[in-house]
């Protein structure tokens, strides 16, 4: 098998080492640090090959940039990718002015590099990783990787007793060889409600080692846990500071976000000098990570978006080039294998985009069969559509997750026990799918299949009346004297009588390019309905709903899911939810934290207000968080409870950059 993988030709590109050593002065009058007489080996590829490579690579068609260019956007300049800024168009008009170079092409070189450590508990194992892209294939597709983001290198990492690792020498070297409210505040992060993608935090911050992960999940869930506890400037300082930090990440960004950037950080300026005033820094603020901010909307201009340069992206390529090879090692100089690991994986990338461009490689050995036996079917005069699974399944109960429809959640078994967020949240590489909304690939078992029955179940007489008002909406939406669906009289409604499916969950895809997505910027979610979840208490997911033409959250309705169903009328299927509503708390967004509140809407008779919705109406998912102001929250309060409890909620717009740009 590795003789096969080594013989391939494709992405081949062989690593080289050399030595490098300390060449300053060496003290005469005793002996000097072991560092300072080291040789330290670098590993490397070829960078001209590599580059070759990426450029001839067919998959990035649709997805690159010849030339530098400027785009306008009702007459507005927008930024996105590299060649989309001015330093790109700088230097093209300087390359220009040779002659020579008429007709060649400028390719912008980004190199990344960031330690990481594959063992904590050996110690020692720690590599510093080189990886190149170029500037002008897509962000989305340096986000997604796609072989647009290679491992070219491994830096030396000099190590040296702990008396000479502050040494001036030694840092010196070091840089020229490679490049560089508690309790209750816990108790409202553990209450966070689940969301697809979301990192969940069941003690709190409570860790014995924090990483740069961390703090972006907390992050996302920061403002609603600290509001209420803390000054209403330094809940405005954290606001306008994310404010900040999500508009800058940003696919698109138009000259009126570079606007809103300039004003968030104008605002943050000015709001975190109460962390000056009440003590906390009464000395100040010097830090360089803060004036570093001073410069993202010149560099915005000039290089184009943060989102397809940040160094979450190299962090992340660290699992692939780094951690799974080094498990795949021996242990025993282990860097050897994990060079030739990247190689046979690299041919392996470059191996099979080379067979998809020839034709090769269409669907997989099982979806090929499938469609033989389909065509099978079709010629003896079945059906496969309309076989019923129900036997085979009754051992399946309708109330828990962990024995439903396996194939419709994407968790592995081994991150279930694990506090490590719901990652129902997946990029899709089609280029070609829709945003749309579908529901499960099967419905859930023993629920009664009819609308009399169902209302039975539910508890809830008005279903029947509800549903047929449903039917009547859709079928004269287009007929602008029809009447008001709740006004007709129940007489003139189309009469029910198909069965009636239900569903735990549905899926929505949307274009999210701004959030970890395919080379396409398309993101599938899961939302769920269902009685049980994780073999625990129900989750009912919330969701936002198209209700007008209007920007932003003005646009839209936000609704919690109790219930997804399908039923057909007239030959027209109509897939369906079962909606809990909510309405917002004035016409603004909360002014400490940003974020819009929304307060759960109810009915004469003091229940909760209820309506079917079509499934295209909605969205996508929403994260609601409770209001808890300065009420303290009881030990042992769950995650599962705040959506039946509280009367007023946080819409989140920070659990993801694609909320942040719909929620505003």
């Amino acid at each position: 098998m590795y003789a096969a993988l080594d013989a391939i030709q494709q992405g081949d590109t062989p690593w080289q080492s050399f030595s490098a050593k300390y060449t300053g002065p060496i003290p005469t009058d005793s002996d000097p640090p072991p560092w300072m007489t080291a040789e330290h080996q670098i590993w490397c590829r070829d960078i001209l090959t590599v580059i070759r490579q990426i450029l001839a690579n067919p998959e990035f068609d649709g997805e690159f940039n010849y030339s530098a260019y400027r785009e306008y956007v009702n007459d507005e300049r927008r930024y996105s990718n590299v060649m989309s800024g001015n330093w790109a168009w700088k230097q093209s008009d300087i390359i220009a002015e040779d002659p020579s170079t008429h007709g060649s092409m400028f390719v912008p070189l980004i190199l990344g590099s960031d330690k990481t450590t594959v063992s904590v508990a050996t110690g020692h194992n720690e590599y510093y990783p080189l990886y190149l892209s170029i500037g002008n294939v897509f962000n989305n597709v340096r986000r997604a990787h796609k072989n647009a983001l290679v491992v070219v290198g491994f830096l030396a990492i000099p190590k040296s007793e702990r008396k000479h690792t502050n040494s001036a020498q030694f840092r010196k070297f070091r840089r020229q060889l490679f490049p560089q409210a508690h309790l209750r505040f816990c108790c409202r992060i553990a209450a966070i409600p689940a969301f697809a993608g979301l990192r969940r935090f069941p003690e709190g911050r409570d860790f014995k080692q924090w990483t740069g992960d961390d703090s972006k999940a907390l992050m996302k869930v920061y403002l609603p846990a600290i509001a209420g506890l803390l000054p209403r400037d330094m809940i405005r300082t954290f606001s306008v500071f994310m404010e900040f930090c999500y508009l800058v990440r940003r696919s698109f960004i138009t000259e009126q976000t570079l606007h809103e950037i300039s004003g968030a950080l104008d605002r943050f300026w000015h709001y975190h000098k109460v962390f000056e005033i009440t003590g906390v820094r009464a000395e100040g603020f010097s830090l360089p990570r803060q004036h570093s901010l001073d410069h993202y909307v010149q560099h915005i201009c000039n290089f184009g978006v943060p989102n397809g340069l940040c160094s979450s992206i190299t962090e992340s390529k660290h699992i692939k080039a780094v951690k799974e090879p080094w498990r795949r090692s021996n242990r025993f100089e282990a860097l050897g294998q994990m060079l030739i690991t990247n190689q046979r994986l690299d041919k392996l990338a470059a191996a099979r985009v080379d067979f998809a461009s020839r034709g090769l490689l269409q669907g997989t050995v099982l979806s090929d069969a499938l469609q033989h036996i389909e065509l099978e079917a079709g010629d003896n005069g079945d059906n496969p559509d309309d076989v019923d699974t129900a036997d085979a399944s009754s051992d399946w109960e309708s109330g828990s997750d962990d024995k439903f429809d396996l194939e419709d959640d994407p968790e592995p078994a081994r991150a279930r026990n694990q506090h490590v967020g719901d990652v129902d949240g997946i990029p899709i590489d089609d280029r070609d799918i829709l945003a749309h909304v579908e529901l499960a690939r099967h419905r859930a078992f023993r629920y009664p299949w009819t609308f009399e029955g169902l209302a039975a179940y539910l508890n809830l007489p008005s279903f029947e009346e509800m549903a047929l008002r449903f039917v009547y909406e859709q079928t004269h939406r287009d007929d602008p004297d029809t009447l008001d669906a709740e006004e007709v009289p129940l007489v003139d409604c189309p009469s029910l009588t198909g069965r009636v499916s239900v569903f735990h969950s549905a899926s929505t895809t949307f274009y999210a390019p701004s959030d970890i997505s395919g080379i396409a910027g398309m993101r599938r979610e899961r939302i769920r309905a269902t009685p049980s979840w994780r073999s625990g208490p129900g989750r009912y997911d919330c969701v936002f709903v198209n209700n007008n033409e209007a920007d932003g959250f003005r646009g839209l309705l936000v609704a919690r899911v109790r219930m997804f169903f399908s039923f057909s009328d007239d030959n027209i299927l109509y897939p369906c939810a079962l909606v809990e509503w909510f309405s917002p708390v004035g016409n603004e967004p909360d002014t400490d934290t940003g974020m819009w509140i929304v307060e759960p809407d109810f009915d004469p008779n003091g229940r909760r207000s209820l309506g079917i919705i079509h499934l295209d109406a909605i969205v996508r998912a929403a994260h609601l968080i409770g209001v808890s102001g300065e009420t303290q929250l009881p030990i042992g309060f769950k995650h599962t409870d705040p959506l039946d409890v509280f009367a007023a909620f946080y819409v989140n717009k920070y659990a993801d950059h694609h909320s942040h740009e719909i929620a505003f």
